[in-house]
């Protein structure tokens, strides 16, 4: 995780509101590697007034067309094999902001990005089927 104050501090690890506040948290490619993704976006934003969170869309078309061939995903945003990868709650474009709206969360800002990490006009038309990642920028209502 990266917070980023005023004097743009860095910090990693495990975080309790106890330690620091942020102005900006940095969720990069992470969430779909955690126990409890719900849990970890309520406590950044315990102590972050927002966190921008990346993610891969595991709906992503040729995500799709692998498993319609019998294999699981390898992509330039899952980039290993399953069973040497850290992801273990692997979501889609639609679950993510589900979520955010189940945890009563503001989405500020979103981006649907493309294999290219560029938007399109397919991405932004149905972001589940053609963008590659989510970039969200979230914050509590």
């Amino acid at each position: 995780f990266f917070s980023s104050r005023r004097r743009h501090t860095r910090l990693q690890g495990d975080w309790s509101s106890d330690v620091c506040s942020s102005d900006l948290t940095i969720m990069a490619n992470s969430i779909q590697c955690l126990k409890n993704p719900n849990l970890a976006l309520q406590n950044i934003l315990n102590i972050s007034n927002k966190c921008i969170v990346t993610l891969p869309n595991f709906a992503h078309w040729s995500c799709r067309l692998d498993l319609f061939l019998g294999k699981m995903p390898v992509t330039k945003n899952l980039p290993v094999p399953w069973y040497e990868t850290k992801n273990i709650h692997l979501c889609t474009i639609k679950d993510f902001e589900e979520l955010c709206n189940n945890l009563d969360l503001h989405v500020i800002e979103k981006l649907y990005l493309n294999n290219n990490f560029k938007e399109s006009a397919l991405t932004k038309l149905l972001p589940n089927l053609f963008a590659a990642e989510g970039v969200y920028s979230i914050e509590r209502k």
